[in-house]
């Protein structure tokens, strides 16, 4: 390959870099939507079961509180995974630290996926159960969980790209 072709797919990889790391972080704002309705509409259902001990506001909070900490871990990874992948695609930092936290979001994406495949199939009946207390996941949470998913595998593809034209560049300017 040329190396005026080599810097063309370098500039594209970086571009794509950079639009990825920001849908990463759109994806957090869904996760931040979905968990809330989720528990949202759970409350009703904590308070029923809960009411007999007297717990059911202690259990609610507890839940609400951890949910909110389970979001910001998100959020803070979305956001560095953002800020790191643009940094690499806009001004070519090379970084990798971020390459395994998106590496751990693209494994919870894709587990995610196959509770919402085990749901839908009605195979098991806990997963049935707690699909069914769930925000009643359907077609629409499935496709953006599968795009969350390849979206992340895209940045994760891109970035081995550009660290690997990088150095074949280096090599040939010597």
């Amino acid at each position: 390959m040329e190396t005026h072709e080599l810097k063309r797919r370098l500039r594209r990889d970086r571009d794509t870099l950079a639009i990825v790391g920001l849908g990463v972080m759109a994806f957090g704002v869904w996760s931040v939507i979905r968990a809330v309705v989720t528990f949202v509409l759970q409350i009703p259902e904590l308070r029923e079961q809960y009411a007999e001990t007297g717990n059911a506001n202690a259990v609610i909070i507890l839940s609400g509180v951890a949910i909110l900490l389970l979001l910001a871990v998100d959020l803070r990874l979305r956001f560095y995974i953002w800020r790191s992948a643009r940094a690499e695609g806009l001004r070519g930092e090379r970084k990798t630290g971020y390459l395994f936290a998106a590496g751990v979001l693209a494994f919870v994406s894709a587990a995610t996926l196959g509770f919402i495949l085990l749901a839908a199939l009605g195979t098991n009946e806990a997963v049935v159960e707690a699909a069914k207390t769930s925000d009643g996941v359907g077609v629409s949470s499935f496709i953006v969980e599968l795009t969350s998913l390849v979206t992340l595998v895209d940045m994760i593809a891109a970035s081995v790209r550009v660290k690997r034209m990088t150095r074949e560049l280096e090599e040939r300017e010597g």
